[in-house]
This record gives C-alpha cells, sequence and structure tokens, in this order.
C-alpha cells in the first residue's frame, strides 16, 4: 500500500495545487451560481499562492502520493484587534482534497499537520469559512469539532430582486452613524459582523 506524504509545498508545486484549486473553485461555482468564476480566477489564486508563499505567517502543505499532489493545506496566524480573546488565531484559507482522493482521510491528515503547526506558535483557537452549499465540506468539518461561529450572509442588491419595500419618506434617508469609541485600545474589529 502506498503511502501519504504531507510535506512544505515547494515552487514546483504549483501546477499541481493550481489543477486542485481550479477543480475545487469550478466545484464551487457548480453549486451556487454567487461563486461565479472571473476571466482571471487562475491566476489571482497563483498571485495568491505566491503570496501567501513568502508570507511568514502562513504555511503552504501538500499531501503527495507515489509523486502525485493529492491535496493542499493553507493556513496562517492572524490577529484581530476587537473586543474579543483571542487576539490571535488560526486561519485555514484553502483544505483541498482531489475529488478522485476524497473519503481517504487526506483532509484529516492534512488538517492535522496545520494543528501542529497552529500549537507550535502557541496558537489555540482555529477559524475558516465554509461554503454553506456544499454540503460535503460541511460534513468533513462538522466531523472534526468545528462549530458554528459567525455566519455570513448575502444580500442581492440588484434592482431586479429587490424585495423589501420603503414605506415611508424617512427610510431612505440614512441615519447618524453612532460616534465611534475614543481612546487606547478601541478598534472596530473584523469580525464585528451584525448589529448591536
Amino acid at each position: 500500500m502506498s503511502e501519504i506524504v504531507v510535506r512544505a509545498a515547494k515552487m514546483s508545486d504549483e501546477p499541481g495545487i493550481l489543477a486542485l484549486a481550479r477543480q475545487e473553485m469550478a466545484a464551487l461555482e457548480k453549486m451556487d451560481p454567487r461563486f461565479r468564476l472571473r476571466p482571471d480566477s487562475e491566476g489571482r489564486y497563483a498571485t495568491y499562492l505566491r503570496e501567501r508563499s513568502r508570507d511568514t505567517d502562513t504555511t503552504v502543505f501538500v499531501a503527495e502520493e507515489n509523486g502525485r499532489l493529492i491535496g493542499l493545506a493553507i493556513a496562517s496566524i492572524r490577529s484581530q484587534n476587537s473586543f474579543f480573546e483571542p487576539s490571535r488565531y488560526g486561519y485555514i484559507s484553502d483544505l483541498l482534497v482531489l475529488e478522485s482522493e476524497r473519503r481517504r482521510g487526506i483532509g484529516t491528515i492534512l488538517l492535522r499537520r496545520i494543528i501542529k503547526w497552529f500549537r507550535g506558535f502557541g496558537i489555540t483557537v482555529a477559524r475558516l469559512h465554509v461554503a454553506s452549499c456544499n454540503d460535503a465540506a460541511r460534513a468533513f468539518w462538522s466531523s472534526v469539532g468545528a462549530g458554528d461561529y459567525l455566519v455570513e450572509r448575502w444580500i442581492d442588491l440588484s434592482e431586479d430582486s429587490a424585495r423589501l419595500e420603503e414605506s415611508s419618506e424617512t427610510a431612505d434617508k440614512p441615519r447618524e452613524p453612532a460616534p465611534a469609541p475614543q481612546g487606547p485600545g478601541y478598534s472596530w474589529g473584523e469580525d464585528l459582523v451584525g448589529g448591536f
């Protein structure tokens, strides 16, 4: 039986990584039209991959079997300047497995390597995004203990899909924003989504 090896990505892995990313992006686009691909999506992903590879707070791992790239994981350490702890957390931006190789535990093997990397930096919390339309990905993340944290919503603001009818003249007038707190240490963090 062949062995699955997880290792740091090399520049020579880029074609295989791009093939994985292309497969995943196309699958998401089929699942939900809101994931419509830009014409330059593959070039943008290549740029993203190169930037992540150079970032000292990011790691890129690949899984390979018999010299064939079958999985990818990209994770980084992030900081949040909001009201909530922890101030540093791990973020898993990509965990992809070649479609023909899924359900073999490769995603779990990659995740274990990411967790080990996070723990090496004293990171105790990891976060990620998962497409609500991707039932298989949601099931995977639930199976490894990932629970809901923030829920991102989508509102289509095109004229032909307007669902809200304004009932008064004042509804169109913007309200004055509340003054921002002043003093050191106050910052509206990236994770404060929603109203108070």
